[in-house]
């Protein structure tokens, strides 16, 4: 097994599980990879440098076809079609629906002192409230500004 076999596989993976939406096709942004013992001790020495090596392939895939990056979400132990936005996102997170366009969007990430998350993310919601993902890496997302403060 070749590090480029895996770019390759997760690469069909997220061309696999695209959801298209209005003005977007999102696709997940977490993928778990399963070798077996002979395959993963090759990688021995550096495989965290592999991880971030195969995250900013597909990153750059993403970009490269145009595709948005969304994390479900499993807090709670919950599906997230069942899940109210407020139990699971950050408390000053943006919020849009899924046929919202996002060119010209800006994310506010006010510097709050009580606020854990260094990373803007924007919370995706159905037209009952109910959480039906996040676009993780808004950065990303042509016509999105990140607005720091």
């Amino acid at each position: 097994m070749q590090p480029v076999e895996i770019a390759r596989k997760l690469a069909k993976e997220m061309q696999d599980n695209k959801t298209v939406s209005i003005s977007r096709t999102y696709v997940p942004n977490q993928y778990n990879v399963y070798l077996s013992s002979e395959d993963r001790q090759q990688f021995e020495g550096y495989e965290e440098g592999l991880v971030k090596e195969l995250s900013d392939y597909l990153l750059e895939h993403a970009r490269t076809e145009g595709l948005a990056l969304v994390t479900r979400c499993l807090a709670e132990g919950k599906h997230p079609w069942h899940t109210r936005a407020d139990a699971l996102m950050r408390t000053n997170s943006p919020v849009v629906r899924p046929d919202q366009e996002l060119t010209g969007y800006q994310v506010r990430m006010d510097l709050d002192p009580n606020e854990s998350h260094l990373r803007p993310t924007i919370t995706v919601l159905d037209r009952d409230g109910l959480v039906i993902g996040f676009i993780s890496h808004p950065e990303h997302v042509p016509g999105v500004e990140i607005v720091w403060g």
